[in-house]
């Protein structure tokens, strides 16, 4: 059951709230902007590669936010998954009156 509310959860809410909040972070609005100029000042070399190289270039890129984008979701979820733990022992041990 956990496992079922987690995966709606984060498939519903979490994308989404999570946009919100970096939408607003300043840190990460930086590092954006800090991004944004990094692919200007590139893009003299991506023009220089060649549409070839360029899409085998991409390829990389695109595996490489894939496998960022998974372990962040992991670790999202994991961190919900223990949150919930720590609140079922912490219940558990008030109805044992504290023990």
């Amino acid at each position: 059951m956990k496992e079922r509310v987690l995966k709606l959860f984060y498939e519903r809410y979490a994308p989404e709230q999570t946009y919100e909040y970096l939408r607003h972070d300043p840190v990460y609005q930086e590092k954006e902007k800090e991004l944004k100029e990094a692919v200007a000042a590139f893009e003299p070399v991506i023009k220089a590669l060649g549409r070839e190289n360029w899409l085998k270039y991409d390829r990389v890129l695109t595996a490489h936010n894939s496998c960022e984008a998974y372990a962040l979701q992991r670790i999202h979820l994991k961190g919900i998954r223990d949150a919930l733990e720590m609140c079922d022992a912490l219940n558990m041990e008030e109805k044992n009156g504290g023990k």
